[in-house]
């Protein structure tokens, strides 16, 4: 990493902990720094459902910021061009588009700011060394970014309604979706948006190998979607 990288990483970690500490408080705070000490060898996930047939929740509406829904082969190049400003690489964009994979891209002023994926096939969690497997009339919502810029606004709730509407429009029923459980902002959003969490897993890789051990609390229902291998094969899989 260069100097000018680092320390604009630096300055990144800076403005986080500081807006944690004036939002959150001390407490959240204390999370994140044992999350982000503890990542490379010890991970808590909480695995979340959305019941798709209740009526959807209402927010209000951030009028500057728009979302655009891409599926497909043919919007891939479009796609590409969005996400390549936040640095997605081009191939993992078709890939994941030509698996039948939807994203949605949001914008603010034209600045490309977010984008979450959905899946309605088997998914990798590498974070746990195994895959999700989507049963049917489900699907999994994963690897979602928002800009550091832009956090604390509200826009993931926005980002959601576009893939959460198309879904239903498949005939889903239920949607996935995992989250670092010490990650307060993200779990919050979860909670926010009237999903249930039923499963939480936790995941310890030994310094210096490749093993990794799960421990699963919860649904067993749930609890079996987690396994070593997936039923529906993919021609790539990415991590949240």
């Amino acid at each position: 990493m260069s100097s000018g990288a680092g320390e604009q990483h630096a300055r990144h970690r800076f403005v986080t902990a500081r807006k944690l500490w004036l939002q959150d408080g001390l407490f959240s705070l204390l999370r994140e720094a044992i999350r982000q000490s503890t990542r490379s060898f010890l991970n808590v996930y909480d695995v979340f459902v959305a019941d798709l047939t209740r009526p959807a929740a209402t927010r209000k509406l951030y009028p500057e910021f728009t979302v655009r829904l891409y599926r497909g082969d043919e919007e891939c190049a479009a796609a590409c061009r969005q996400l390549s400003l936040l640095e997605v690489p081009s191939h993992e964009v078709c890939l994941r588009l030509r698996n039948g994979d939807v994203v949605a891209i949001g914008t603010v002023r034209e600045e490309v700011v977010a984008y979450t994926w959905m899946t309605f096939t088997d998914v990798a969690m590498k974070e746990v060394g195994g895959f999700l497997r989507i049963p049917a009339n489900h699907a999994a919502q994963f690897d979602t970014f928002i800009t550091p810029r832009w956090r604390g606004h509200g826009l993931q709730f926005l980002l959601n309604v576009p893939v959460l509407e198309y879904a239903r429009q498949q005939g889903v029923v239920c949607t996935l979706a995992w989250v670092n459980a010490l990650n307060v902002r993200s779990r919050r959003n979860q909670l926010r948006t009237q999903k249930k969490k039923v499963l939480t897993i936790v995941s310890l890789r030994l310094p210096g190998t490749r093993r990794i051990w799960n421990w699963r609390f919860g649904s067993p229902t749930y609890s079996s979607l987690i396994c070593q291998t997936a039923t529906r094969q993919r021609a790539a899989v990415s991590s949240v």
